[in-house]
């Protein structure tokens, strides 16, 4: 991300729309908007993007944990697309009509 230009990026959107705005206290952007205004280093800011990132992940299987009627599929699957349109088909016959 930080290869990618989100310190450019950050600076830019702060500048232009406002350091309140609200895209800037996501994950990522939070994090580099403290650096840009010299609370952290860039280090510092990478890390807690880790840190951070993390820590959603976390909360995100925790969620998925709690509906056992997801369906999840394995993306290194060769036949993956195939997989999930048999599966689109049968629910739509079961719940469609």
């Amino acid at each position: 991300m930080i290869k990618a230009g989100l310190v450019e990026e950050v600076a830019r959107l702060g500048q232009k729309y406002g350091w309140d705005l609200p895209l800037l206290e996501t994950l990522g952007y939070q994090e580099i908007k403290q650096h840009l205004a010299g609370n952290i280093s860039l280090t510092q800011a990478q890390d807690l993007i880790v840190l951070h990132t993390r820590q959603f992940a976390k909360r995100q299987r925790t969620w998925f944990r709690a509906y056992p009627e997801i369906e999840w599929f394995d993306l290194n699957s060769p036949d993956l697309l195939e997989k999930v349109w048999q599966r689109l088909q049968e629910f739509l016959d079961e719940y469609g009509k």
